[in-house]
């Protein structure tokens, strides 16, 4: 159980000395957020040495996330920061060792809520792996920062056998979505409170951790692998077959969706194809390796499934490469990217 000496009491929100640079801020890290997040923050240097197994190749990544509210079902904004940092390296075959953390807070901002905030983010750095190894801090005015915003970055170490990317993916080639599919949107959205909808839908916010070392230590011929965050499955598929000259067909009754998220989208007139997830990812497979694929990713979601195929371009010289949906009647139409924000602030 982890016991705040920070004076609460004296300080129960976010003032703007607590960004300033001089008491108050050091009080703020000494005694807050340096005994939650890492024993190896060292707030008086303003960076750190980093040791890398030599064998390895080093990757990085950079997130923010701005999601409102900061809590909802089962996941806060710090889980959702370092799973979305540290997923974005997975989707590159790479294990997270370190990240930096950094805070903007608003005056006002509760100290309470801050204190639940980091210790969500240690304990979800933990899991993962990784350790919190330097960070920042600053205070902007009241109604200028929404609360809290977090931006993380995440470096980690790939095997150099592991060379997924879009210019592996080929004709005929296998598509899987590792889960069920828009949980965390409809989530996030429900907690605004603005939409009168019950519910018990919680967010798919979850690592890849475990799924991804099972497919490095397999002999699965994977392509490629990206993760369904902003757009959903239709933009994300889109913007990777954007990256070859093919195209991909997806067939609607393969697509795993929840009966409550097909409702929340159907009342709002949605398409769950666009739904953000924070725990979901398409993978490119040689259909080789189907059973082999589909019985791995099972393993870790019942609900996953092969949802389609790569294929040839059929509009050639077209900017955005086409990505074909078929019904149950065997209908074909093109999916296009969302345009404008679908879903804002859900991550």
């Amino acid at each position: 159980m982890f016991e705040c000496p920070f004076p609460i009491q004296r300080y129960p929100h976010i003032t703007m000395a607590h960004g300033g640079g001089g008491a108050l801020s050091h009080e703020l890290i000494e005694k807050l957020i340096k005994p939650i997040l890492s024993r190896e923050l060292e707030s008086s240097l303003d960076s750190v040495d980093l040791r890398f197994d030599t064998s390895m190749v080093p990757v990085m990544t950079t997130d923010s996330f701005v999601v409102q509210p900061l809590f909802f079902p089962d996941c806060d904004i710090g889980r959702l920061a370092v799973i979305g940092a540290t997923n974005d390296l997975l989707m590159r075959g790479a294990s997270p060792k370190f990240l930096s953390c950094s805070l903007i807070l608003e005056e006002g901002f509760e100290i309470s809520a801050l204190q639940n905030i980091l210790l969500s983010l240690r304990q979800t750095a933990n899991q993962v792996h990784a350790k919190i190894v330097c960070g920042d801090t600053k205070v902007v005015e009241r109604g200028k920062g929404d609360g809290l915003f977090i931006n993380i970055t995440a470096i980690g170490e790939r095997m150099p056998s592991v060379m997924w990317h879009p210019s592996k993916i080929k004709v005929g080639d296998s598509i899987f979505v590792s889960g069920d599919l828009g949980r965390h949107a409809v989530s996030v959205m429900i907690a605004r409170g603005k939409i009168p909808f019950a519910s018990t839908i919680k967010s798919d916010c979850e690592s890849f951790l475990e799924v991804i070392q099972a497919s490095i230590q397999s002999e699965i011929r994977v392509r490629f692998m990206k993760d369904l965050t902003r757009g959903g499955l239709a933009s994300n598929l889109i913007e990777s077959m954007s990256a070859t000259a093919l195209s991909a067909e997806i067939w609607e009754t393969a697509v795993p969706v929840e009966e409550e998220v097909l409702a929340f989208a159907e009342v709002l007139g949605l398409d769950p194809l666009h739904f953000a997830c924070e725990g979901r990812f398409v993978l490119f497979a040689d259909p080789a390796d189907d059973q082999r694929t589909l019985k791995l990713l099972k393993q870790f979601h019942p609900q996953a499934s092969k949802v389609g195929i790569v294929e040839a371009s059929s509009l050639p010289g077209v900017n955005t490469a086409p990505l074909w949906l078929k019904n149950s009647l065997g209908m074909r139409r093109m999916l296009d990217p969302y345009r404008g924000e679908l879903l804002p602030r859900i991550c």
